[in-house]
């Protein structure tokens, strides 16, 4: 229906609720009650929103300069706001116990415009846009007849990026070019963004932890960001890796944000956590599993009085004797260091599958062989003088205790689950050598 000037211009001066019910495409500047502004569960930058609360109440100030967007609707005979633009103004606004706010009200406005007008004006705010648009795309596909057939956002945007398939389960080849076009046509010229970059922020969000998503800002810019935050390309490396597990994800990322990682080194950390509990036994101390990840592969030089005597040292002439798939030798005694990698060490996640499970299996077989002897003699540790004290409690804790639990063990005496190892091997590789018969240059066989 086409409404001339006269009739539009007495529309706009209609109550809200009145003007509402006319459905016609309307916007109009209002000071509106903040009571009456739906509390939509939007992401805010606390900081920011406080900022703008202060300055809109600061005595002198200039109070108010620009004005909110909302759109209208109608529930149970009442009208509320739908934030569109302008979700920190007005929970600044609430912090300050302010009552009413200026607001430019879109009247017309359905569910899918307004998360379209959401999603573009999202670009002004840096620090949440992540977050924001990946919750505001996912609930506009979920308007669509595509969500109705079971699709999800991701495989739409996915579908729309290869650009290959003209059959998908489910949708006639009419349907897919339309879902196709859809895609293009909302980033192209509703949303401002680029297909491949908005499915990329899609992907991730999809598997990532939602309160992690919720956490997301920006990077300070450059090759390496080394900022305490939890920044997109960070959050990609662990969703990514570990899709679904939320408490490693959450637990990679607290280390990474707290050593300061790259990107690149938090992929790296996340592929080796994700193949060290391929590989492992029931539930996972990730705290502790990570220290231990990253002491494997950390190489730092020791201080000369900070060594206690080598293993090898002890095996001499007998290194030949020890069949490494039995009793593989330990790792280079090091410090504990607080941050991942020393610079430009090489980290490889398919070194780092076997340092805790197959060791352990090591460790089963060497002290089998150990035990199973003639003379049976278990419990030797118990006596042993060649062994240290921490060797000996930590290898009766092993034993005798309630069984291969190195989470236990590492908690009890305060190290790292790799430590636990050590002590373990060192101890039994030194009564291996001490009980295993030598051969004299003759060849007899000469008893220790």
């Amino acid at each position: 229906m086409v409404v001339d000037q006269e009739t539009r211009a007495g529309i706009g001066s209609l109550p809200p609720l009145e003007l509402l019910r006319t459905h016609e495409r309307f916007q109009r500047d209002e000071t509106i009650p903040l009571a009456s502004i739906s509390l939509d569960l939007s992401i805010v930058d606390d900081s920011h929103a406080n900022e703008l609360g202060d300055s809109m109440t600061m005595a002198g100030g200039r109070k108010q300069i620009s004005r909110i967007v909302v759109r209208a609707r109608e529930e149970e005979g009442e009208i509320l706001y739908d934030i569109i633009d302008g979700f920190h103004r007005v929970e600044g606004a609430r912090r300050r116990n302010m009552d009413m706010i200026n607001a430019v009200v879109m009247y017309g406005c359905d569910d899918a415009e307004m998360f379209d007008l959401r999603i573009l004006a999202a670009s002004s705010v840096k620090s949440v846009q992540y977050a924001r648009i990946a919750e505001w795309m996912t609930r506009a596909f979920e308007l669509t007849p595509w969500k109705r057939k079971g699709l999800t956002v991701v495989q739409a945007f996915s579908l729309a990026v290869t650009n290959r398939e003209t059959t998908y389960k489910g949708l006639s080849p009419e349907e897919l070019k339309d879902l196709k076009d859809w895609v293009k046509e909302k980033c192209e010229d509703r949303w401002g963004r680029n297909i491949a970059s908005t499915y990329a922020i899609l992907r991730v969000v999809a598997n990532a932890d939602p309160n992690l998503v919720a956490q997301v800002r920006p990077s300070g810019g450059g090759a390496k960001d080394h900022a305490g935050r939890i920044t997109p390309a960070r959050l990609a490396a662990v969703a990514l890796t570990m899709p679904g597990n939320y408490e490693a994800q959450n637990a990679v990322l607290q280390y990474a944000v707290d050593k300061r990682l790259s990107a690149i080194e938090t992929e790296n950390l996340a592929k080796q956590v994700a193949l060290a509990i391929t590989s492992g036994e029931g539930g996972v101390n990730y705290e502790l599993l990570i220290q231990d990840l990253v002491e494997a592969h950390t190489r730092i030089p020791v201080e000369q009085e900070d060594l206690e005597p080598e293993i090898t040292d002890l095996m001499d002439a007998e290194e030949e004797d020890v069949d490494p798939e039995i009793m593989p030798l330990p790792a280079t005694p090091r410090k504990r260091i607080a941050h991942l990698v020393e610079r430009g060490a090489d980290l490889t996640p398919e070194a780092s599958s076997r340092d805790v499970a197959d060791l352990r299996r090591a460790l089963r077989i060497a002290h089998e062989q150990i035990s199973s002897g003639e003379e049976n003699d278990y419990g030797w540790w118990r006596t042993a003088p060649y062994l240290a004290p921490e060797e000996r409690d930590i290898l009766t804790d092993f034993f005798d205790g309630e069984g291969f639990d190195l989470t236990r063990i590492a908690i009890r005496h305060r190290i790292t689950q790799i430590q636990v190892l050590n002590f373990v091997r060192s101890a039994i590789l030194k009564h291996y050598l001490k009980v295993t018969p030598k051969e004299t240059a003759s060849g007899e066989v000469e008893e220790e």
